[in-house]
């Protein structure tokens, strides 16, 4: 149903205004509009989505998922579980970023969001297919969020500010559609898949919880670049961002079983970021690192 009004009224572009599920809404109606296929029928890339997609102008009013910039579109499916669409034609034909949007965007949402966008940036300069160019983006928006975080938190209209994380969930969005993401978003795509927890929170949880694991190893020194940005350790440095968003670590309230959460960890629709992340996740390991997850206070 959601390309059906475009469609039926043969429109020309679509202008997603809003968060990142309504911009992943509105760049998969203006990417499949074109055909007569429910977006189910490009799920994973099981089909080529239409050569001729309607124009995109996506405007953000969050500052966290970096929608405006990918060729993503991720989604909930009937199920719950999380899944996606990606593709050229999922990507926007322009972006417009204004701060002043993201105004009335509550403390709670704000530090999540910009959160995500520092985790995105993160991943993608620590995971297989990191490279020294798309490290001018991750890092940028590393500093940014590091920068500006406390700043908005502080002071939630300081415009200033909101640009700075604005711009980092812009760059975060690039960085991740060049490299992808790892881990922390295989693990927050499967939290959920079993409850309502806000995407940002659950990367977050996810990120916090295993970072020392997956950064145990560090031939290349990626992560020890990371820890710089934020200060020189890398968990305290990222805990620090955690805190000062306001972000619950305990998913307890959920109930989410841990052998249930390492399955989803294994599900198809997360195989991809999970084999992008620079240390080996073997199914030996996703009991642990559900464990590890679910058992944070």
């Amino acid at each position: 149903s959601t390309p059906a009004p475009a469609r039926a009224g043969h429109a020309a572009q679509v202008v997603p205004l809003g968060g990142g599920s309504p911009l992943v809404v509105g760049k998969a109606a203006a990417a499949i509009a074109p055909a007569h296929h429910s977006a189910d029928h490009y799920r994973l890339c099981a089909n080529p989505l239409p050569a001729r997609p309607l124009a995109k102008i996506c405007i953000p009013t969050t500052s966290g998922t970096g929608s405006e910039t990918t060729r993503t579109a991720v989604a909930t499916d009937a199920n719950g579980a999380k899944t996606w669409l990606w593709g050229a034609e999922l990507r926007a034909d322009l972006v417009l970023l204004d701060p002043l949007l993201t105004l009335s965007l509550p403390p709670g949402l704000t530090g999540a969001t910009a959160v995500d966008a520092m985790v995105h940036a993160m991943e993608a300069c620590t995971n297989r297919a990191a490279n020294a160019g798309n490290d001018v983006y991750c890092h940028a928006a590393i500093r940014l969020v590091a920068r500006h975080l406390p700043e908005v938190m502080a002071d939630p209209c300081n415009v200033i500010a909101r640009a700075g994380l604005q711009y980092a969930a812009c760059l975060a969005g690039i960085a991740i559609d060049n490299a992808g993401t790892a881990l922390a978003h295989c693990i927050g795509h499967a939290v959920g898949g079993f409850a309502h927890v806000h995407h940002g929170r659950a990367v977050a949880v996810a990120m916090r919880a295993t970072i020392g694991w997956v950064s145990a190893q560090d031939p290349d020194g990626r992560f020890a670049a990371v820890a710089a940005l934020l200060g020189g350790d890398l968990a305290a440095g990222f805990d620090r961002m955690v805190q000062i968003a306001g972000i619950k670590m305990s998913l307890a309230e959920y109930g989410i079983d841990t052998a249930a959460l390492a399955r989803q960890m294994a599900a198809p629709d997360n195989a991809p970021m999970r084999n992008s992340t620079r240390r080996e996740v073997t199914d030996q390991d996703l009991p642990m690192l559900a464990r590890m997850v679910l058992e944070q206070g």
